[in-house]
């Protein structure tokens, strides 16, 4: 369950298919809608492995691929030519201008490390619900599919309400209000452990990750012009990805020591904590090159 804002290399053209007037609308179904995907996914997939076996799954899996890449031949967004570059020479290039762009945005220089340490610690309900389920709430299988049911409810809830928010609301105070709301929703599964309890809490976790994944995704496209997005996108993915594998060797030796109510407890006392970084969010300006670095080399 990634937090935020994983920005996947079809997100990062949308808006040269839909126009950025509509591209708040079409991140949320795009966004709710891979959600709806995962959800389906859950419902459907140990039927299939029931039916035709493992070996059925992975010819599905192929066809699915080949569906993806149907649709790419039918939508293709306009690109942007690019300049003969030994490969190495464009990897380096490519980090060094978008690290500079990133430091010259306040925006970025402050939502960045604030969304990477969330994303640590968020590492608990992403590796240890199985654990929570099966020794807090001493149940089994069926009760997991409720906890991924409930939070990718909210996802789609969660990532539906954005563009109206996106357009009524200032928006750190959304994402603030939503950390808060996460962070309460961890609190509370641990004051009040029972199924039906948990699976409220999840959902409202759920709408508050698809809000805040939602806004800020479409944020960072829409600041960003499309010949440095890619460079963009990549390096605030690298970012929440590297958070995620330090946060489960902290978590497995934290479960241990705290046991899994307190590190729940912990984790989203310290979410509520990070969203006050929030406050006074600067205003996020567009981000572009100014002069272009990329020179063509002679033969």
């Amino acid at each position: 369950r990634g937090l935020i804002p994983i920005i996947p290399t079809h997100k990062l053209g949308l808006d040269q298919v839909t126009g950025q007037d509509l591209y708040p609308q079409a991140n949320s179904v795009n966004q709710s809608s891979s959600a709806l995907s995962k959800l389906v996914g859950l419902g459907t997939g140990g039927w299939l492995l029931a039916l035709g076996g493992p070996l059925f799954l992975f010819v599905l899996n192929g066809i699915s691929f080949g569906v993806s890449a149907l649709s790419l031949l039918i939508t293709r967004p306009k690109t942007h030519s690019m300049q003969p570059m030994s490969s190495d020479q464009r990897v380096r290039e490519d980090l060094i201008e978008g690290l500079q762009i990133i430091w010259h945005s306040a925006f970025l220089r402050r939502l960045i490390p604030l969304t990477i340490a969330i994303n640590f610690v968020l590492t608990p309900i992403s590796i240890m619900d199985v654990a929570w389920v099966r020794q807090i709430l001493h149940r089994g299988a069926v009760s997991y599919g409720f906890f991924s049911v409930a939070f990718l409810i909210g996802v789609i809830v969660g990532s539906l309400l954005s563009p109206s928010l996106h357009k009524n609301w200032e928006m750190s105070k959304t994402i603030m209000g939503s950390f808060v709301v996460l962070g309460t929703a961890f609190v509370s599964m641990t004051l009040y452990p029972r199924l039906w309890a948990n699976f409220l809490c999840l959902l409202l976790a759920g709408i508050a990750v698809g809000i805040i994944n939602t806004l800020l995704s479409t944020q960072i496209v829409l600041m960003t012009a499309p010949e440095v997005r890619g460079r963009i996108g990549g390096i605030v993915s690298t970012g929440m990805s590297m958070a995620t594998p330090l946060g489960e060797i902290l978590v497995g030796w934290a479960s241990g020591v705290l046991g899994l109510i307190w590190l729940f407890r912990l984790a989203g006392l310290l979410i509520m904590a990070l969203a006050s970084g929030f406050i006074g969010l600067p205003k996020a300006q567009p981000l572009e090159i100014e002069t272009p670095s990329h020179q063509e080399l002679s033969p």
